[in-house]
């Protein structure tokens, strides 16, 4: 038994030997031979593959990323012949979602590498689950096919808040109800409602609770300062002092400094920014002409000429309004006209008609002088906004008696009385009883308001 294993085993290599032998002379197989062939495809993963191979060579092919099998060569008198088929592409199993979803992509026939997207026909839905799976190497989706359903949110666990009310899911637009601890209040002062957030649902804006502060929005104002100026939230009870440049105010506008103070809701108790003093553009209703153009701001300082109406005047006569801390200058701009009061007595006159208590604007009191009293201007007194307007005077006569006359040693020689009355301006012509005049006064001479000189005879 044991020579004829020997025979047998040595038969079989020189088989083998002669098969060999008749090989070496048989043309060899190259991989550009492959590459150029009918037998190539592209699906082929030619990586590794050696440059040559000797008649009677068998190799094997495998697939490129994405398709499944192998594909077997065999080097026959310098020429590859295949044993086995071509590979096929892998694919991954059919995705099966419900009506209310929409796909994107081919979810039946998908290959390696092929993504599918998901997304709701309804926008009153959102999708649960994945919004896209793909095809992996392996031939199977990342993960589960989605599903669409009605919109609703849970109720959101928010930190330093109290509980809920409610422990049920709230549905699409409902206001989520909270209440922050003591100490905190909303991150923001809009109501957080369940909505529709992309593809899915959620809270907008979303709920959260933060600490109470008054923050402190420092402006670009020249000459504004901040005290403390280091920094810019502050607490509840906290102070700021905030004093203003020379032409903005806080408050009001007379005001250039203030002291404000964080209250426990987070606001200020007074609106910390200065803002620069302004006078209104209006024209005032008793303006008839103002030098300003519609729209133009008027600053602190700027000034502006302006005219009243008619039957109105400016207040102390001023033709420019300027602006101040308290608004236009002078205040008011016109004055409406005023009553008089008793109009004002006539020295050596009176009134022609009895008097008032009060009179109006441009009415009028007429005067009389006494007897042998000249009047000058007039005879009228004007109520003028208030003012009585018009100069009266009643010139007083002069008057000669003939003792003065004998004094002087002089004589009127038209008279025989024994005063002698002359209204002023009226002129009169003397003679001496005796001698002749001596000094520098003559015989003929004027009245003029009550004075008359006479001459001297000697």
């Amino acid at each position: 038994m044991h020579v004829i294993t020997r025979s047998c085993v040595l038969l079989f290599w020189m088989q083998t030997l002669t098969f060999v032998k008749s090989l070496e002379h048989l043309p060899d197989c190259t991989l550009q031979d492959f590459l150029n062939g009918p037998l190539f495809d592209s699906n082929f993963n030619t990586t590794g593959l050696e440059a040559r191979y000797v008649a009677g060579k068998q190799i094997r092919v495998s697939c490129r990323t994405g398709y499944s099998g192998f594909f077997q060569l065999l080097c026959i008198e310098g020429e590859w012949q295949s044993r086995g088929t071509i590979c096929k592409p892998q694919q991954c199993p059919v995705i099966h979602v419900r009506d209310n979803v929409q796909v994107i992509g081919d979810p039946e026939e998908a290959n390696v590498g092929n993504v599918v997207q998901f997304s709701c026909k309804s926008r009153s839905q959102v999708l649960i689950g994945l919004q896209e799976l793909n095809c992996d190497e392996k031939g199977e989706w990342s993960g589960e096919a989605p599903i669409c359903e009605m919109i609703s949110c849970p109720v959101p666990e928010i930190e330093n808040c109290r509980a809920s009310e409610d422990d049920q899911d709230y549905k699409e637009h409902d206001t989520l109800r909270f209440q922050c601890n003591p100490g905190f209040k909303p991150s923001d002062d809009r109501p957080s409602r369940c909505t529709k957030l992309g593809l899915r649902a959620g809270w907008s804006p979303a709920p959260e609770c933060e600490p109470i502060t008054c923050k402190l929005q420092l402006p670009s104002l020249y000459g504004t300062e901040y005290d403390p100026s280091y920094k810019s939230v502050f607490s509840p009870g906290d102070t700021v002092t905030v004093t203003c440049g020379q032409s903005h105010w806080i408050s009001d506008h007379l005001q250039a400094s203030a002291v404000v103070s964080c209250k426990e809701d987070g606001q200020w108790s007074l609106r910390p920014v200065c803002q620069e003093v302004t006078c209104s553009n209006r024209r005032d209703p008793l303006v008839h002409s103002w030098d300003v153009y519609w729209g133009q701001q008027k600053k602190l300082g700027d000034e502006v000429r302006y005219g009243c109406k008619s039957g109105y005047k400016s207040t102390g006569g001023a033709t420019m309004a300027r602006c101040t801390r308290e608004g236009w200058k002078p205040d008011p701009l016109c004055q409406a006209p005023l009553d008089c009061q008793l109009p004002p007595p006539l020295e050596n006159g009176d009134t022609k008609n009895s008097v008032k208590s009060i009179y109006t604007h441009n009415e009028r009191v007429e005067y009389l002088c006494q007897a042998y009293h000249i009047m000058q201007g007039g005879p009228f007194e004007t109520c003028n906004h208030g003012e009585w307007t018009g100069e009266i005077r009643c010139l007083k006569p002069c008057t000669v008696d003939e003792e003065a006359m004998r004094t002087h040693n002089i004589a009127f020689r038209y008279s025989r009385k024994d005063k002698i009355y002359l209204a002023h301006d009226d002129s009169i012509q003397f003679s001496c009883t005796r001698g002749r005049t001596v000094g520098s006064v003559g015989l003929r001479q004027t009245c003029v308001d009550g004075v008359l000189h006479l001459p001297s005879c000697r």
